[in-house]
């Protein structure tokens, strides 16, 4: 799409091979919090597999929700008072709160197929 002389792009996520072992890890109950994957310190730690895994498919998730641009903008603008971007993911998504969230998107995730 063309505006005003710039192409507009637009990246959209897909599906990978790392949904299997994160719908894994939510059936076994051996996953963290999405609370505590957005403000933890150490995110290449030796969990790190999983944290990519479970950061793609919560932006995926948003990315289906029509939110991500949302999300993003506001994240941006806002990175100096929300550094881990916990609010503004809260102002965006979760208005019932995280706990209720955090259900949606885990049900969501189960039910993503993989075809690789």
């Amino acid at each position: 799409m063309i505006r005003g002389g710039h192409e507009q792009v637009r990246i959209s996520g897909a599906v990978n091979w790392r949904l299997p072992r994160l719908q894994e890890a939510i059936e076994k109950k051996e996953l963290q919090s999405l609370e505590e994957l957005i403000t933890m310190r150490d995110f290449r730690g030796r969990k790190m597999g999983m944290n990519y895994a479970q950061a793609r498919y919560l932006l995926m998730y948003l990315q289906e929700k029509k939110l991500l641009a949302d999300y993003y903008a506001r994240f941006r603008d806002n990175a100096k008072e929300d550094p881990t971007g916990l609010k503004t993911l809260q102002a965006v998504a979760a208005p019932d709160g995280m706990e209720a969230f955090e259900k949606a998107w885990r049900a969501w995730v189960t039910k993503v197929q993989f075809n690789g």
